[in-house]
């Protein structure tokens, strides 16, 4: 459940996550445990890490939680400097639909998409699998044993994983503004 129950209707429409599907359900704490031992000291890819990590960040400022240190990637990087997936497509998917340019790709049904991959977008552990398809048909194709190898030969950065405080504990509101509020489906 979210800190506050502000809910975008664009974002309720796209991922099908609504008011009444959490509002009885724990907070962020109650999992924080769980989820600082699976990132702490990880990498991590994100296809919009910006947003993913941005959201993590927030979460552990405005309920107070420790730091956690892991490393970042966005998955939409992962891509031939023309633009193209040709790096990390096998040559069987080669064909027509998989060929096109992707210079301006954004999508992760996209990425995915093009490298065979079907799922179901904007599903929180579908997208999470197509994160980590595209990256294992990344080490396999550069024909790296470990990630930070394929990232060294991609020339593809990792970023550090950094919580801005800005939230002053015992307070009872969020810092940034409210610009929804919907309970309606």
């Amino acid at each position: 459940r979210p800190y506050r129950m502000n809910f975008d209707p664009i974002c309720m429409r796209v991922n099908g996550i609504y008011p009444d599907d959490v509002e009885n359900e724990p907070a962020f704490p109650a999992f924080w445990k769980e989820v600082a031992e699976r990132l702490e000291g990880s990498i991590v890819f994100a296809h919009n890490a910006r947003f993913d990590m941005g959201v993590l960040a927030s979460v552990l400022d405005v309920y107070d939680l420790p730091d956690i240190h892991f490393d970042e990637h966005s998955i939409e990087i992962i891509r031939d400097e023309d633009g193209s997936l040709e790096d990390i497509r096998t040559p069987e998917q080669n064909n027509a639909a998989a060929d096109m340019i992707v210079r301006w790709i954004h999508k992760l049904d996209t990425v995915a998409g093009s490298l065979g991959y079907d799922f179901n977008h904007h599903q929180a552990l579908d997208d999470a699998r197509a994160c980590e398809m595209i990256v294992r048909k990344a080490v396999e194709k550069t024909e790296a044993v470990t990630i930070k190898e394929m990232m060294a030969r991609l020339k593809l950065p990792l970023k550090k994983f950094a919580v801005k405080r800005t939230h002053v504990p015992g307070s009872t509101g969020l810092t940034a503004p409210v610009l929804w509020r919907s309970k309606a489906r």
